[in-house]
């Protein structure tokens, strides 16, 4: 399994909070697929404010999606809303990333992690 083509935007909304979409693909082995019984996979993000000296954590772990691919190559997508304060560490734009993990939930397998590039936001 691999976590490939990341992508994170983010949008502004009217309320406090800044909406942030995150897509990627999931791809796996023929075997992983299409094993009889299917195997289960779970998925999850996180999502952090990324700067040059140190990191901070904006929203832990979302809880794990379980899944079964039915197919080698599967789009996913979160779709997450941060309070706008939660977001604001320092003076000036934030820069955001996504972490995303996946795991074969079956066999209760190591996470694998990605993740996306930085997008800079104005808080």
């Amino acid at each position: 399994m691999d976590i490939t083509n990341l992508r994170i935007t983010a949008e502004d909304t009217p309320d406090p909070n800044w909406r942030f979409t995150v897509t990627y693909t999931a791809t796996f082995t023929s075997a992983e697929a299409h094993n009889t019984p299917n195997q289960l996979f779970a998925d999850r993000v996180r999502f952090w404010e990324w700067d040059v000296s140190d990191h901070d954590l904006l929203v832990d772990w979302t809880s794990e999606r379980v899944f079964d691919p039915g197919a080698q190559s599967v789009i996913r997508t979160f779709v997450v809303s941060i309070p706008k304060d939660t977001i604001d560490t320092e003076s000036g734009a934030e820069e955001v990333r996504a972490e995303i993990a996946l795991r074969n939930h079956s066999i209760a397998g190591n996470w694998l992690t990605r993740f996306t590039s930085q997008i800079s936001i104005g808080v």
